[in-house]
């Protein structure tokens, strides 16, 4: 299945990579969109089909053609989706191939919720297997031994952070900036799901009480969120830039709220504030987080791109004494990426 799965990817993305050669007249622009929205198909459920099997697979498995070929399939997934980024920029370049952007924006975003969703399912088939008994005793002999990681969670969220590092980010490149937008508020949902669990044992932003009041809702394991929470960070930190590129993300996603008719923030001859881009972009990102965790319709946040009408890791500093990836680490961590200024 995992062989079916790269000779699938390769072959569509040789199609994908051949349309893109000519890309001006109408026609050759549908082709393109076709070859983009089929390449991103398959990055879709046959993906995670081919996967899912393998979801209790260790990093010490001594399956190592599997382990080799389950790397492939992952890291071919994200060559994939270079290329349909590439092919994207490349249809928005003409005015026809414009009315496609909502479209494609919305896929492209789509399969990193499709993703995340995905970690979600692994984490907590994964916590299930180590809530068995035979696990449990296991865990306790070998309670102080850094555990092996699952490697479908291990090389999935190193191809998210990968590709989401690396895509080559444009300030006034058409839907780049609601392609990002919806991209950070897809894994600050997902973040701020595990904070409200971390903080407040369910998540809170989902009720329909007033004020977002508790009730009572079972939340998942423990173990579930702390093996999500590893991987949700680590690709957080590398959507919003990593160490280097937090200037640039924040003139994309100031860019999108501009353009939304929102206050603009540029000087008299014309050149950007950044320190301002900065502080509005942080407190977006805040904003966002703090709906996601606790609710608050009132606040202005970043949002997911309307469905067509038609279709690094983090390192716990030495001698901390927090458990690595339980809650503490996971609240002490996403609140030094994000800050926490609308708190007080």
């Amino acid at each position: 299945m995992l062989t079916a799965s790269v000779l699938q990817l390769k072959r569509q993305r040789c199609q994908l990579e051949e349309a893109c050669i000519e890309s001006n007249t109408i026609d050759q622009i549908n082709n393109l969109t076709k070859q983009t929205t089929h390449m991103l198909a398959l990055l879709g459920t046959p993906f995670f089909d081919s996967c899912l099997p393998l979801s209790l697979l260790k990093t010490d498995s001594a399956q190592k053609h599997t382990l080799s070929m389950l790397q492939r399939v992952i890291s071919h997934a994200g060559v994939s989706f270079h290329a349909c980024f590439k092919a994207f920029n490349e249809i928005c370049r003409t005015i026809p191939g414009r009315s496609k952007k909502s479209e494609l924006v919305f896929q492209l975003v789509m399969f990193f919720e499709h993703s995340l969703q995905f970690l979600k399912t692994l984490s907590d088939l994964q916590a299930d297997q180590e809530d068995t008994p035979v696990h449990r005793a296991r865990s306790t002999k070998r309670a102080r031994v850094e555990e092996h990681e699952y490697v479908v969670n291990k090389y999935l969220a190193k191809m998210l952070s990968s590709v989401a590092y690396g895509l080559e980010w444009e300030v006034h490149q058409p839907g780049h900036s609601d392609f990002l937008e919806g991209l950070v508020f897809s894994i600050l949902e997902h973040t701020g799901r595990l904070l409200s669990e971390a903080m407040f044992d369910e998540h809170i932003a989902v009720s329909d009480n007033p004020g977002n009041i508790s009730k009572n809702i079972p939340r998942g394991s423990k173990e579930a969120a702390r093996i999500e929470a590893r991987y949700i960070v680590q690709i957080l930190h590398a959507t919003l830039g990593g160490d280097k590129r937090k200037e640039l993300i924040a003139q994309i996603l100031s860019s999108s709220r501009r353009q939304a008719g929102h206050s603009r923030l540029v000087s008299t001859n014309g050149s950007v504030l950044s320190g301002e881009l900065l502080l509005k972009a942080r407190k977006l990102l805040q904003s966002t987080l703090m709906k996601t965790t606790v609710g608050g319709q009132e606040l202005e946040t970043l949002r997911l791109p309307t469905p067509p009408l038609e279709v690094t890791e983090m390192i716990v500093p030495e001698g901390s004494t927090m458990e690595r990836y339980g809650s503490d680490w996971l609240v002490e961590t996403v609140w030094a990426l994000i800050g926490w200024d609308l708190m007080n």
